[in-house]
């Protein structure tokens, strides 16, 4: 038993659909096994398939589940692709550690017309992989769009070996290019140590390859390569034996057929002869390649000017074709540009402003300050998971955890309390300062904005800058809210920034703080603290635990 009042319209309203859900029931049981027969008949025509459902009417009508031999869940699932799911899917990726899982939940964007629940397990006890479609729309029954994208995705993932890797603005650097290059070699291999499969990532006259062997997952590979710095495009592409023209012109032939199945599109062929012993010009391969496909494929046309398709050729040592180019995050490779410490609140700007000055190439450390046992464990937990999502950008992370309450409680006691949050965020300053410098750190990372709270007018970011004598860089000093949360969302940082956790900075909050402190007077209020403030800030620094976080 529990007090309060019972929902009683919830139970009511929920009564009354049971009600109606069973009335409708066996026209809606019917209605999913025709929908569930035509699924399977269609699903059924791609090879090695097994179905592991019950067999005609004895399993669930709404549920159809199917394992492909050799392709993973997780590459069926891929964001971006022609094959999409519901947002409100879940499915599980087992890690490397073989106990570890990652839930995951894609938004949906139904490009073909099946849509409501679809799910994608995967099983690592007999390494099949499961397809869930349920509760599919009546008004929406075609299935074959899904077997034809599962066609084309098994394709994919089985085609392409290697990943070229495009980078920007690292190609106008001068003699020191080299440097920048080697970084972002090495923040790719690093990146992919947690991806299954052999990975050799190496240079070659200007260019990044990545080659995969051994069994990998294609998307899973790609989503981690999305995460690097450095990176503009990401092109998977098909190696070519010189074996003559013939040779060549057949392999672009197959490539268009097996990336672009029986589909009209206008193209474009863009060859560029590296290797310059090789008998033809580009032009001449540009013409001679595009007359093959013309011939091959009739249902294609040229279109020099605004193709939908890009065929790229590469003459080097070896011959690379690709014609996609997967957008990677830009920026510059982390670790090229110093490193800096950042002020981790928990909340949503910081995380953005990590990520915003790791992606012009700076190395991430953090400082949380934590106050028990006004701040609990698992607001602590919530910061930690943040560092971990930003790390994913950025490379490991020292997370510098400082136990803040008894500074907080001094602060309290002897000063004013429209005053709180600014003397309280110039002993953060003052505190994070001397990690900065402990660790190297080259500047301050805050995710202030101009006017978002009192302690973020002008007033007060000179107030509180005073303290420091490193820089501070604030990326998100000009945003609007709005445009933080964006960006949060797309780095993944935002479900877990909101969650209701205190931190230091909302426990001790004046009612009227002060918008426009006058710094005389803060450095006024500041001296009732001189009897024990050095000694706590001691303290506390020497007290700190250091987590790091990858």
């Amino acid at each position: 038993m529990r007090s309060g009042t019972d929902n009683v319209p919830g139970v009511a309203g929920l009564g009354m659909a049971a009600g109606l859900s069973y009335e409708l029931y066996e026209e809606k049981r019917e209605h999913l096994l025709k929908l569930k027969k035509s699924f399977m008949e269609q699903v059924s025509e791609i090879e090695n398939v097994i179905f592991n459902n019950l067999p005609g009417e004895e399993g669930a009508p709404h549920i159809v589940s199917v394992s492909f031999e050799g392709v993973r869940a997780f590459t069926c699932a891929g964001r971006k692709r022609d094959l999409y799911i519901s947002r409100l899917c879940v499915f599980f990726q087992q890690k490397t550690d073989g106990k570890s899982y990652t839930c995951r939940c894609p938004y949906a964007e139904s490009s073909f017309g099946l849509y409501g629940s679809v799910q994608f397990l995967r099983d690592d006890d007999n390494g099949r992989n499961h397809i869930l479609c349920r509760d599919v729309k009546a008004n929406h029954p075609d299935a074959s769009a899904v077997c034809k994208a599962l066609e084309k995705k098994t394709g994919e993932e089985k085609m392409f070996h290697s990943f070229l890797i495009k980078y920007g603005e690292i190609g106008i650097k001068g003699k020191n290019r080299y440097l920048f290059e080697d970084m972002l070699v090495s923040q790719i291999n690093y990146t992919l140590k947690s991806i299954d499969g052999e990975f050799h990532v190496y240079k070659q006259q200007g260019r990044i390859y990545v080659e995969c062997g051994g069994n990998f997952d294609f998307d899973e590979t790609v989503e981690a390569l999305q995460s690097v710095f450095g990176i503009v495009g990401i092109c998977p592409v098909v190696h070519a034996e010189d074996n003559g023209f013939d040779a060549l012109a057949q392999e672009v032939v197959s490539y268009l057929e097996k990336v672009y199945p029986g589909e009209n599109h206008t193209f474009k062929v863009n060859a560029r002869r590296a290797r310059k012993n090789y008998p033809m010009t580009s032009m001449e391969l540009n013409a001679a390649l595009g007359e093959k496909i013309l011939q091959s494929l009739p249902q294609m046309k040229v279109d020099v000017h605004h193709p939908e398709i890009m065929l790229n050729v590469e003459i080097r040592e070896k011959i690379y074709i690709y014609s996609k180019i997967i957008p990677g995050p830009g920026g510059m490779p982390v670790g090229t540009n110093g490193k800096a410490m950042l002020l981790l609140s928990g909340g949503i700007d910081s995380p953005v402003a990590g990520y915003m000055i790791a992606k012009r190439g700076v190395k991430i450390d953090a400082v949380y300050f934590h106050a028990p046992p006004y701040t609990s464990e698992r607001a602590k937990q919530k910061v930690i998971d943040l560092a971990k999502i930003v790390s994913r950008y950025t490379g490991p992370i020292h997370l510098h955890i400082v136990n803040f309450t008894d500074i907080q409680l001094y602060i309290y006691d002897q000063c004013p309390h429209e005053e709180l949050t600014i003397i309280m965020r110039r002993y953060m300053m003052r505190i994070a300062e001397h990690f900065a410098k402990e660790t190297g750190c080259l500047g301050l990372i805050t995710g202030e904005s101009i006017g978002q709270v009192a302690s973020q007018t002008l007033h007060s970011l000179a107030a509180t800058n005073e303290v420091c004598t490193l820089p501070v860089y604030r990326p998100v000093i000009g945003f609007d809210k709005q445009d933080i949360v964006d960006i949060s969302e797309k780095i993944g940082t935002y479900e877990t920034s909101i969650l209701p956790f205190e931190d230091c900075c909302t426990i001790f909050v004046a009612k009227h703080p002060v918008t426009k402190p006058n710094l005389n007077i803060i450095k006024r209020s500041e001296k009732h603290l001189e009897e024990k403030i050095d000694e706590l800030v001691k303290t506390a620094i020497e007290t700190t635990e250091v987590v790091v976080v990858e």
